[in-house]
């Protein structure tokens, strides 16, 4: 995070992650479709041949002002695929919340292991833990046949017990209860050690 005193605002960095084609970009699509215009930035889509990333900012009415800053929300979803760990990197670096967007498809678990053993591989080079972030769960993709529900996936993917949601991206279900579960974190420590 970071204080941009000539706007008045503190800036946040919410990273999406998950597995390709998880609904990372899903979850950002219909956040800035749901949030006003004039609170929010255009979306921006970087995409090549071989990776896309996505991000956009906003700036939640609901939150409180820190340290008489408002608190800008920055949301990124980097590529999916593991292969391009520059990129996730980059994107990660002074993250300050993590939600982790699970594929339910029972065919894409391995996927979703190998998601989240590369996030804590990359946030451990950079010194961080999973413990150290906001983090959220979302199980994505709850609408579809062949998925395991949330309750069997927990025990594997969220071993920490961290706040997690049944989610249908697609439909906005689940989408602001888990962005919220980890801005508010994140808020509340910012209230604590900056007051309003």
């Amino acid at each position: 995070m970071y204080f941009d005193d000539a706007r008045r605002e503190v800036n946040v960095k919410i990273v999406y992650w998950g597995a390709g084609l998880s609904g990372r970009c899903t979850n950002l699509r219909y956040i800035h479709g749901k949030t006003r215009p004039q609170s929010r930035s255009k979306i921006v889509t970087l995409a090549t041949m071989w990776e896309r990333a996505m991000f956009f900012n906003f700036t939640p009415q609901t939150l409180p002002t820190v340290a008489g800053f408002r608190v800008r929300v920055h949301l990124f979803a980097p590529t999916g695929s593991s292969t391009f760990e520059r990129t996730q990197k980059l994107i990660l670096r002074g993250v300050d919340g993590v939600v982790y967007v699970v594929d339910s498809q029972s065919h894409r678990y391995d996927a979703n292991l190998t998601s989240r053993s590369a996030l804590e591989t990359q946030l451990a080079r950079m010194g961080l833990k999973l413990e150290t972030v906001a983090f959220a769960v979302q199980y994505n993709k709850q609408d579809v046949r062949d998925v395991f529900r949330p309750k069997q996936l927990e025990a594997s993917l969220n071993p920490w017990g961290r706040p997690s949601f049944s989610a249908v991206a697609t439909r906005g279900v689940g989408v602001f209860e888990t962005l919220r579960a980890v801005v508010k974190p994140i808020s509340e420590r910012l209230v604590d050690k900056y007051g309003t």
